[in-house]
């Protein structure tokens, strides 16, 4: 759905004065039990509705975002600011929903209350930049930004959003930054195209290390007269990669494995769902043998079952798929997780049944 907001002149900035309908709660809302020493609320309520009613934000999804865009008297963007509501449940009060802040670093101590939002979001105002997003450290640390990412001069303009979350609480040291799109369209009304899939990375078990980067993004424009007349087409690169401690002299890594996953969005908004599978590129040199190897090795984590499961799965799922050379380029076709997971199951008992 999209809105046509009156607006209200603030100081320096316009801002949209009305809101979306919030969406009811869904999937895992984020939960507090109490504030610890680093926490402090900046604002409350005790419903979100009643909370989206006090904040006016221009959008709300998930059921605990909002989202506020920020203009000059121009009409230009300024800023966008974003936040993620938090349930605070303190023992013996009423729960309440709370956007937070954190404590100045020279006070900071952490505790196992500012743990509980880890992997999650605190308030972000997201500036114009001109120049595409790129990461503030090896970590994969985007920050806040706003970037045009397709403008067509009889439609409007596509912005991509980043928004930073805490690292993850854990062993694990999860790092993620979302990516929020929305569309200007040409009198200057302000549409929410959907959430991407996020960029970030982090440790697995053992040596192994996993993260997602953004590897092609194009906006096609549909021309049909719609209020979001464009979708967005997204290709994810899927890493996989090993090292070696210092200890570890002897080890030997795998070689880094390398998939890609394509999406595309388009209003109304909707969960960024995979368009197919994920799929691997071939390179120069590539044969049947040689990518069945590489993929058994990581798929499923060199499971002893995957070699063989692989040899009859990959002609399965890549009808045609030459079984010596295979031409630069080419892409094959893998499975996602919980369906490999599955077959490779019951790979497995036929393998056995047919054994006995």
């Amino acid at each position: 759905m999209t809105f046509k907001c009156p607006c209200i002149v603030l100081p320096c900035l316009l801002l949209a004065a009305c809101a979306t309908n919030p969406p009811a709660p869904v999937g895992d809302i984020p939960e507090i039990d109490g504030l610890g020493r680093n926490l402090l609320v900046r604002e409350e309520a005790d419903s979100w509705p009643h909370l989206v009613e006090k904040l006016h934000p221009d959008f709300t999804w998930n059921g605990c975002d909002l989202l506020w865009i920020a203009t000059d008297a121009d009409g230009k963007l300024n800023s966008v600011i974003m936040d993620e509501a938090h349930v605070l449940k303190e023992p013996g009060r009423p729960a309440k929903w709370v956007l937070l802040d954190v404590v100045s670093a020279e006070h900071f101590e952490y505790d196992w209350l500012y743990g509980e939002i880890g992997g999650t979001n605190l308030r972000g105002n997201a500036k114009p930049q001109t120049t595409s997003p790129q990461p503030e450290s090896d970590a994969e640390l985007y920050g806040e930004y706003a970037f045009i990412r397709g403008a067509n001069p009889d439609a409007g303009t596509v912005y991509e959003v980043g928004w930073q979350r805490l690292m993850a609480n854990g062993t694990c040291l999860c790092e993620g930054s979302r990516r929020i799109y929305l569309f200007e369209d040409l009198a200057h009304h302000w549409h929410f195209v959907g959430e991407g899939p996020e960029v970030g990375q982090g440790k697995e078990g053992g040596n192994e290390m996993q993260g997602t980067d953004l590897d092609y993004i194009s906006v096609e424009w549909t021309n049909d007269h719609s209020a979001v007349p464009l979708k967005i087409h997204i290709v994810m690169k899927n890493l996989k990669y090993e090292w070696a401690t210092e200890e570890q002299t002897d080890f030997v890594p795998r070689p880094d494995y390398v998939t890609y996953t394509d999406y595309t969005l388009s209003a109304p908004p909707n969960p960024p769902e995979p368009d197919s599978a994920p799929y691997l590129i071939t390179k120069p040199g590539d044969t049947f043998d040689k990518i069945l190897h590489y993929v058994a090795r990581w798929e499923p984590e060199s499971d002893d079952r995957a070699l063989p499961f692989w040899r009859f799965e990959l002609p399965q799922l890549n009808p045609g798929l030459p079984q010596g050379d295979i031409p630069a380029g080419t892409h094959i076709k893998l499975l996602r997780y919980g369906d490999l997971i599955d077959r490779i199951g019951k790979f497995s008992e036929k393998q056995a049944t047919a054994k006995q």
